[in-house]
């Protein structure tokens, strides 16, 4: 930012300028038609509109009245910033002062983009600020860089909890354009190869019986949990910290309440496929499955399709990335009375976007309910990045959701679980958990996963 601004004083002249003149200020930016997605964090990788470097231009994804006047000055006067003299701790400030919301926030940074952002910090006049400079300048190099390390840095500055979620959202901005950048050649084969559904790929009879049963164990309990988690991506995907340790004592917690949780660790392609087909022919109707899955994964906006990335994906190619439109429609075939798909990745959010499901207007009683097919999804995150880390070995989402599930095995909806997951996560990570319900998948309007008494 130019040194002669002060941003706080420039903003306050703005926004008087407009109400005198009884009007708001004009928008400095068109939108963009060049963005691929969106990408970072535990999760999902590409662009927001412009070009991975700059992310100059916001795209359609955020509506007009996503801005408020306070966002329009601010952008005016980044608009003017001499690249390499911002500094980003007066940024932050200016941000919070301003009142802008989370959601704000995420357009006026990802409006500056990573280069502009690695300069602001690396400007910054707080020691602590440039510090920080060294962690995203090897996270946009593509080495392994968390959230929770970016936090250790950021948090010896005493950051209020609302500036500890701006540089959070910083950290994001960066990692998103580095994930684009590395996922290129499988963005572009996504726009010019169709993907078949690979849940649908058939084997000989023979080969299935023998091959499943030695695979995975038979389905011994009416309540079944699948746990998906993956750590361990090969070069130059960028490693997680939680996902295996997240499964495992989640699962640990869905078996004192009665299910038969199974592990499928760093799980591969094929391990994930297989795992649906196991399921398709094995669940029987008045059984209850629960699928979690931590990993990478990624959202294109244009289609509003998210993806899973599993653990020996190519960054060169699209091939083994499973997307959240065929595990809607495969689930359709898993006859189990209530099925619940957890997703604790960025952008997991597409899984919820067939129906947004309320507890508005007249609800069912649990016996009605439990009539019910039910198939649902509880995402960590929007659209938006979302924590690897942070949650004291866990995920943030999934340090919340096990505190919940600890709670007694005592009737209630998943809708009553998502509620009190998201009321504890938004008040420690710029994410907000979604959920929503699978039409595609056979879901019947009233319905919801139940979590029962043993």
């Amino acid at each position: 930012m130019n040194k002669d601004i002060n941003p706080i004083t420039e903003l306050a002249h703005l926004q008087a300028s407009a109400k005198d003149a009884n009007h708001q200020i004009s928008s400095p930016w068109a939108p963009a038609t060049n963005g691929v997605g969106s990408g970072g964090g535990r999760g999902m990788f590409n662009t927001q509109g412009g070009t991975a470097e700059t992310g100059s231009g916001l795209g359609s994804h955020w509506d007009v009245k996503d801005i408020s006047p306070s966002l329009e000055t601010l952008l005016h006067v980044t608009d003017n910033v001499t690249k390499g003299v911002m500094d980003m701790g007066v940024l932050v400030s200016t941000m919070n002062q301003a009142g802008l919301s989370i959601t704000e926030q995420k357009i006026l940074l990802q409006h500056l983009g990573s280069s502009a952002i690695l300069d602001g910090y690396n400007a910054a006049g707080n020691l602590g600020y440039r510090q920080g400079a060294d962690v995203l300048e090897r996270l946009a190099r593509g080495e392994t860089v968390t959230q929770g390390e970016w936090l250790q840095v950021m948090d010896k500055n005493n950051l209020d909890p609302k500036e500890r979620l701006s540089h959070m959202l910083a950290f994001q901005v960066v990692q998103k354009a580095q994930r684009t950048e590395m996922f290129a050649q499988a963005l572009m084969q996504l726009d010019t190869q169709e993907q078949s559904n690979p849940f649908e790929r058939v084997k000989p009879m023979e080969e299935d019986v023998a091959y499943f049963k030695g695979k995975f164990p038979e389905l011994t309990s009416s309540k079944v949990a699948i746990l998906i988690g993956i750590n361990t991506y090969p070069f130059p995907v960028p490693s997680l910290g939680t996902a295996i340790n997240d499964i495992s004592a989640i699962g640990d917690q869905l078996t004192t309440a009665g299910y038969q949780a199974i592990e499928l660790k760093d799980a591969k392609y094929d391990d994930i496929v297989d795992m649906f087909q196991y399921l398709a022919k094995k669940v029987k109707p008045g059984q209850d499955v629960i699928i979690y899955f931590a990993g990478h994964g990624y959202l294109r906006e244009e289609t509003g399709i998210g993806y899973w990335i599993p653990s020996d994906v190519d960054v060169t190619s699209s091939e083994k990335w499973i997307s959240t439109k065929h595990i809607s429609e495969y689930l359709s075939k898993i006859s189990a009375s209530h099925i619940m798909v957890i997703s604790d990745s960025c952008y997991s959010g597409s899984l919820t976007r067939e129906y947004t499901y309320s507890t508005d207007g007249d609800t069912l009683s649990p016996e009605e309910m439990s009539k019910r097919r039910a198939v649902m999804a509880l995402s960590s995150g929007g659209e938006e990045p979302v924590m690897d880390g942070g949650g004291d070995g866990h995920s943030v989402f999934a340090r919340h959701l096990l505190s919940s599930l600890a709670k007694g095995n005592r009737l209630r909806t998943g809708f009553d679980l998502f509620h009190e997951v998201r009321s504890e996560v938004v008040k420690e990570a710029p994410q907000t958990p979604q959920y929503g319900a699978m039409i595609s998948a056979g879901h019947q309007v009233g319905g919801d996963y139940l979590f029962t008494s043993q």
